[in-house]
C-alpha cells in the first residue's frame, strides 16, 4: 500500500508534579517491565473507550517512544455508496473483521526525562496524560506519582522579551461558531476573563435568529482586546496583570480564540506559533493512520533541533 504525506504538528511539552520536573520517561520503563505485551497495556476510559500502547521502543542514547492507539470495543463503521444513482444515500454500518477492532486515534510521544514531543493524530495529549496516569496506577505506583501533568513549554526567547519590555496589549479574534461551544475549564484568570466574555456574546448571538446555523456564526468575527490605559503610564498593579496573563497563555493548550498576540509596550507583536515551541512536520501515512515510525523520526529530529538550540532547559 503507498504512502502519502501528511502535516502534522509536534510539541515540545514538558511533565511536572506538584510544579516540579517529573520524570516520566523512568516511570514509563517500569511500568514497561510490568506490562510487556499490547493488551496489558490497555486501559479503558469511563466512556467505554480503550487505549494502549501499540509500539514502543527504547531509545540507545536515551529516551523512550510510544505509539498510543485507542479503539471502543463493537463500534462499526458507517460507509456510503460512491456515484450511487439514489435521491438519498442512507449509508451503511459494518462490524470489523472476526477478533479485530476499528482504531479511533493515535498518538505519538518522545519521553526523555522530564521532556515530552507529542505529535497528535487523533488522541489529544489530555487523553494521553491521562493514559499514563492510569497505566501508572495500574501498576500500583505510588499515588503521588499518578498526579502529574503534561503542559506546553514556553520559548524563553518571547518570554524574557515580554518581561523586558512589559506588555502594552492582548489582542484575540474568534469566530462567533467558536464562542457558541461549551466553556472550557477555567485554569487561570485569563481562561475565567474569556469564559465570562464568551457566554455574554453566545448569550447575545442566540437571541438573534439569523445567526442559527454554524456559517452563519463562522462568518461572524468577534474583537476582543485588553489594553493598558495610558501604556507605560499604568499603574504597575495593571501592568503586572496583563503580563501575568499574557504570560499565563503559555501553558493553555486551548483559550478557545483562534488568534492571539500580545503587543509589547515597545510595540512587538508575538503570535501564539511563537509563544510555545512547536513545529510543523511532514510524516507518512497509509490511509488514515499515520506511520509510526515516520512520526518518531519527526519527533527525534525536533527534539535535538531544540537541544542544539539550548532550548530544553529553563
Amino acid at each position: 500500500m503507498t504512502s502519502k504525506s501528511i502535516t502534522k504538528t509536534v510539541h515540545l511539552l514538558r511533565a511536572k508534579n506538584d510544579g516540579m520536573p517529573f520524570d516520566i520517561e523512568a516511570k514509563v520503563r517500569l511500568a514497561r517491565k510490568q506490562k510487556s505485551t499490547v493488551g496489558d497495556t490497555e486501559i479503558t476510559f469511563g466512556a467505554g473507550d480503550v487505549v494502549r500502547i501499540q509500539h514502543y521502543r527504547e531509545i540507545a542514547s536515551g529516551g523512550v517512544l510510544l505509539h498510543l492507539a485507542g479503539y471502543v470495543p463493537g463500534e462499526r463503521a458507517s460507509t456510503i455508496a460512491p456515484q450511487s444513482n439514489a435521491l438519498e444515500d442512507d449509508e451503511g454500518a459494518y462490524d470489523p473483521p472476526q477478533g479485530m477492532e476499528y482504531k479511533d486515534g493515535e498518538g505519538f510521544l518522545l519521553l526523555k526525562n522530564h521532556h515530552v514531543v507529542f505529535c497528535s493524530n487523533g488522541i489529544l495529549i489530555n487523553k494521553a496524560n491521562l493514559y499514563l496516569a492510569k497505566l501508572f496506577k495500574s501498576c500500583n505506583f505510588d499515588s503521588a506519582e499518578t498526579t502529574f501533568e503534561i503542559a506546553a513549554v514556553g520559548n524563553l526567547d518571547k518570554i524574557k522579551l515580554l518581561q523586558q519590555h512589559g506588555v502594552s496589549s492582548i489582542l484575540l479574534s474568534a469566530s462567533a461558531y467558536a464562542l457558541s461551544v461549551p466553556e472550557r475549564n477555567a485554569k487561570n484568570p485569563l481562561s475565567t476573563l474569556l469564559n465570562t466574555v464568551s457566554k455574554e456574546l453566545k448569550a447575545l448571538i442566540e437571541k438573534d435568529d439569523s445567526f442559527t446555523d454554524q456559517k452563519s456564526r463562522e462568518d461572524l468575527i468577534v474583537n476582543l482586546e485588553l489594553k493598558l490605559d495610558g501604556n507605560t503610564r499604568a499603574s504597575d498593579a495593571a501592568k503586572d496583570c496583563i503580563e501575568a496573563m499574557a504570560t499565563e497563555y503559555i501553558d493553555e493548550s486551548d483559550v478557545g480564540w483562534g488568534e492571539f498576540v500580545i503587543v509589547t509596550q515597545k510595540g512587538e507583536k508575538i503570535r501564539p506559533g511563537q509563544v510555545k515551541l512547536q513545529k510543523a512536520v511532514k510524516v507518512e501515512r497509509t490511509d488514515k493512520s499515520v506511520i509510526y515510525t515516520s512520526a518518531w523520526k519527526a519527533l527525534e529530529e525536533y527534539f535535538s533541533e531544540l537541544e542544539h538550540g539550548m532550548l530544553t532547559e529553563t
